[in-house]
Parts: structure tokens; sequence; C-alpha cells
């Protein structure tokens, strides 16, 4: 089923994680670019949210960071998560050091 996303908060809430999948790859949007070949400045609308329907490059930019677009429930679950990530990580230095650990271990 395709997702419509007239609602601001579900393309937001898109945007950010394919900022967050690239960042994450240490890439730049440049980059990124290049291998996707998406204009840039698409990429960039992309990230901000600036869209209202999963267009073919949306889909494939989606692909290649391997996010999937298609299920706003989950998109929406994984911010919750980042939520909690990120509260977790400023309670003290000792949480935020074990937090970083265990991110590290799950990318390798």
């Amino acid at each position: 089923m395709a997702v419509n996303f007239n609602q601001k908060d579900l393309a937001l809430t898109l945007g950010e994680r394919l900022r967050q999948a690239r960042l994450a790859r240490h890439m730049t949007m440049v980059e990124l670019s290049t291998l996707t070949n998406i204009h840039q400045g698409q990429i960039s609308r992309f990230e901000n949210g600036q869209f209202q329907s999963p267009s073919m490059n949306l889909q494939k930019l989606c692909k290649f960071l391997k996010i999937d677009w298609e299920h706003p429930t989950v998109v929406q679950e994984v911010v919750g998560l980042a939520e909690r990530l990120a509260d977790a990580a400023a309670l003290s230095p000792r949480w935020r050091k074990a937090l970083t650990a265990l991110l590290e271990a799950i990318e390798e």
C-alpha cells in the first residue's frame, strides 16, 4: 500500500530518517547525489520533508539508504526510539558512552 505524505509530520519524519541514514554513512549530499544520480537539490528537499508523494527518486533514495518508506508506523517507532536514546544519552557521560558502544556494535 502506497503512502500519501500529505501529512506534513510523516514527510518531516521520513526526511529526518533520510538525513540520519546519509550522515550515518558519513556521506555528503553531493556524494549521495553522485551515487544515486538524484540531484542534490532534490535530496535536500526530501530531507527537509518537502514532498507530498513517494516519487520514483524518493523511492530510489530510500532503497539506496535501506529505509522502509511505506510503513509510517515503522517511521514513528524509529523516531520514538531515537528520542528515547537521546534522552538516555543526556542523563550522564556514562550513559552516553554505553549507548555509543552499543550503537557501534550494532553498526558492525
